[in-house]
């Protein structure tokens, strides 16, 4: 499968299990091919045949973008320089989740949440050491008789019950001895919480310049983006805006389609800054305002006063 293909894959999948998604941002480069969103979920998604090409470029974009919005990144891909990847296993790469479309399917269409982790030398499970401790004694095991049967030492034995994650293999082991379940389902779909924003917004020069300086100087963290259809995430508070920054051609009405379509999905204002607003007051329903109108507001909250009286203008 080619990776648009897989893409419009992913969008049925995800369109099938509820959420909406956004246009796929069909410009280059770009960190993320499209953004999703159902109830509080709210998912940065990239879309890989193979993941390999995968980078730190992409992923620290990612992660920066997913911060600001309160989303979670995740990628979709079909294999790696090793192979295929396996269905029901999460696979991670810049502390970004990666999975095949069937695992994705597995989770929000089929409610099976995953259960296995690559890491180093193979696949893991993380082990509800707990129950796992109440089952061996309620059938009468001490650890030694336990871990022997497993084929594993004491000292590992009681690490597992302690809840360290475990290979597939010795948790298949446990299972089929003692009759149980013992693994945890994953939950890879978290927000990224330790991303810094500490950008020298003075290494930005022209317009752009200008206007994330502007932002920044009345209240908002700005974060520049260099791989996605808007040139920056504005944050102020609980909020956050989508800044795209250029003069009008045939490239800012391509990034102003996607730029709104990602707007209507996550539900997260947006806005173009340009250098002269001529008589338009919006481009493909986003919002435009001039640099000397930038320069006059006082602050976010008459920001968006504006924003939002420009989306029908």
């Amino acid at each position: 499968m080619d990776r648009l293909a897989l893409f419009d894959s992913v969008k049925e999948v995800l369109t099938e299990a509820g959420f909406r998604v956004s246009e796929r941002c069909d410009m280059r480069p770009v960190s993320f091919d499209a953004m999703a969103k159902k109830g509080d979920t709210t998912l940065v998604l990239k879309v890989l045949t193979n993941v390999d090409s995968f980078n730190d470029m992409i992923g620290d974009e990612m992660l920066g973008v997913a911060n600001v919005l309160g989303a979670c990144p995740l990628t979709i891909g079909d294999r790696c320089g090793s192979g295929s990847l396996e269905d029901g296993a999460v696979y991670t790469r810049r502390k970004i989740p990666i999975m095949t479309l069937g695992t994705l399917r597995e989770q929000f269409v089929d409610d099976l949440p995953p259960l296995v982790y690559a890491g180093p030398g193979g696949f893991y499970v993380n082990i509800d050491g707990e129950k796992l401790r109440e089952s061996r004694l309620k059938q009468g095991l001490p650890l030694g008789g336990m871990s022997r049967i497993a084929g594993i030492s004491k000292r590992s034995l009681r690490m597992y019950e302690e809840g360290m994650s475990t290979t597939v293999d010795v948790a298949a082991n446990l299972e089929e001895y003692l009759g149980e379940t013992f693994a945890l389902p994953l939950d890879p779909f978290v927000c990224p919480k330790d991303v810094a924003i500490d950008v020298d917004l003075g290494q930005f020069a022209g317009l752009e310049g200008s206007v994330f300086r502007y932002l920044n100087g009345i209240g908002y963290t700005v974060l520049p983006t260099a791989r996605s259809p808007f040139n920056a995430l504005a944050r102020y508070a609980d909020t956050a805006l989508l800044t795209g920054v250029g003069d009008y051609d045939k490239r800012l009405m391509k990034r102003a389609h996607i730029m709104s379509s990602i707007s209507d999905v996550i539900e997260r204002p947006a806005v173009i800054c340009t250098r002269r607003v001529k008589g338009r007051k919006n481009l493909r329903g986003v919002p435009l305002v001039s640099r000397d109108e930038l320069g006059r507001i006082s602050g976010p909250e008459d920001l968006a006063t504006l924003i939002e009286g420009r989306k029908l203008g």
